[in-house]
């Protein structure tokens, strides 16, 4: 039961130090995983939907989750600064409005 839990706690410090997201002006990156680390990538124009939310147990410590969906797929980052991914949904939404390009 030790050697689970040990392994166990291994796996979730692993997850948390890959679990970054990059943003850029045009592209929001998201890499994530324990072992095999996986990277998914969008366009901000492509965004259809965005998801902020922040649970009753996350408000005191500011953090919160968000979810950009677009029509090949969806992109979650969990368990950031929810001011920051405020300003990060604003300013992609803002992106996506003011953009010329088609989302096709």
């Amino acid at each position: 039961m030790l050697l689970y839990v040990a392994l166990a706690e291994l796996m979730i410090i692993f997850s948390y130090l890959n679990n970054r997201m990059f943003y850029d002006g045009n592209f929001i990156q998201v890499k994530s995983g324990v072992w095999d680390i996986s990277k998914k990538t969008i366009e901000t124009e492509k965004i259809q939907a965005v998801q902020l939310s922040q649970y009753i147990w996350q408000r005191k410590s500011d953090l919160g989750s968000v979810h950009f969906f677009t029509a090949g797929g969806a992109i979650s980052f969990r368990t950031a600064s929810y001011e920051k991914l405020k300003k990060l949904v604003n300013f992609s939404l803002f992106k996506v409005e003011s953009s010329k390009k088609n989302w096709m």
